[in-house]
């Protein structure tokens, strides 16, 4: 959940077949009405993928526009995870980079697209980074100013 959320509902939850070598399909964020489909195989990180959300970070592709007409999201670069160092992009990164999908297919909103990035959908094979401004996003959470409640983590005495 992201910051805000009731302290009840406070929390990330990961399953345990999101671990090690599990394919499986599941349908992305029904809340926003997207009717995106997908398969990770390798899961391993997943469970990095979502303690990020929890962590206050967004997906780099942002949600895009809900076009009532057509019933769908529309991706758009005008969309941003509101962290400075990671560009734009148009949509998620699907797959990694390779010799039948190359580079040239990871660049959007005129820019190189972060496929590396946890928050993305690549492969988990390509994932392997935060950026310096996550980072800064994500210790704010922890913040008086903007903690939303979970600064108390900081300061808890078992």
């Amino acid at each position: 959940t992201f910051p805000g959320v009731e302290e009840s509902k406070d929390g990330c939850v990961v399953l345990p077949n999101v671990f090690g070598d599990y394919t499986f399909t599941y349908i992305k964020d029904t809340i926003w009405k997207k009717d995106l489909e997908l398969s990770y195989s390798k899961m391993g990180r997943v469970p990095t993928h979502e303690i990020g959300h929890w962590l206050f970070l967004e997906h780099p592709f942002g949600p895009g526009i809900y076009d009532e007409s057509v019933n769908k999201w529309i991706p758009t670069c005008g969309d941003t995870d509101k962290v400075l160092d990671t560009p734009n992009q148009y949509e998620s990164s699907n797959g990694c980079p390779s010799d039948t999908n190359p580079i040239s297919n990871f660049v959007s909103c005129g820019t190189k697209d972060m496929y590396q990035n946890f928050m993305d959908y690549s492969n988990p094979e390509c994932l392997g980074l935060f950026t310096k401004g996550q980072l800064e996003r994500s210790l704010s959470i922890f913040d008086d100013a903007f903690g939303k409640g979970r600064k108390e983590l900081l300061d808890y005495q078992s």
